[in-house]
């Protein structure tokens, strides 16, 4: 009952190959996944107990005791049930899943590839991330299951910090970037700056 999702997202890499066929974390990775009945009728849009939830040490609990992934997960959660900056449905499905202690099935190879970056996607748009278009893998039959149904930690704190990029600085440069001015100034910069890293990364490959 706990197994609320399987996704076809891996997006570590060499960083974390475990000894099975897949593992059990706390993210629900949403490009290209399946429920079930069962799990999906816990889906609240409205995040109905977040209000009540919001200042207590429940998110604290759930990131093993981290400040910083209750700043981070609270900052999305409050703009997300606010209906403000934040239009997402994914999000409403990892609160509902969190709140009923719920695991996604996650495979130990990247198995599908997100094409839709770019200019004209609706929350993808920045196009020069390692995210994109991520190089298909395959898993090898019969599968081999983990020893038991429990959250895999070490996998989800790399998440936590090379994914959604909970830390300091990372957090600190996107709150700033939402003042508009600050915000346009930055991706003049990254405008100027990632072309010259591309050019140097090409040249290096050589």
């Amino acid at each position: 009952e706990r197994i609320m999702c399987v996704s076809a997202n891996h997006f570590h890499g060499d960083a974390h190959r475990p000894n099975a066929s897949y593992f059990f974390s706390r993210y629900n990775h949403c490009w290209g996944w399946a429920s079930w009945r069962r799990a999906w009728q816990h889906y609240d849009r409205d995040m109905t107990a977040w209000p009540e939830l919001r200042n207590t040490d429940w998110l604290r609990s759930i990131g093993m005791g981290s400040r910083l992934f209750r700043l981070y997960w609270s900052d999305i959660f409050d703009r997300v049930h606010e209906g403000k900056q934040v239009d997402s449905w994914a999000y409403r499905w990892t609160f509902s899943c969190w709140v009923h202690n719920g695991l996604t099935v996650l495979p130990a190879r990247n198995l599908v590839s997100n094409i839709g970056f770019g200019a004209g996607a609706t929350h993808t748009a920045d196009a020069d991330t390692r995210l994109d278009n991520l190089p298909l893998e395959n898993l090898d039959f019969p599968l081999r299951h983990p020893v038991a149904v429990e959250r895999d930690a070490t996998a989800d704190q790399w998440t936590d910090r090379h994914h959604f990029r909970i830390a300091a600085l990372p957090m600190a440069r996107s709150r700033l970037e939402r003042i508009p001015l600050v915000h346009a100034a930055f991706r003049s910069a990254s405008g100027i700056v990632r072309p010259r890293l591309r050019a140097i990364a090409e040249i290096l490959r050589r």
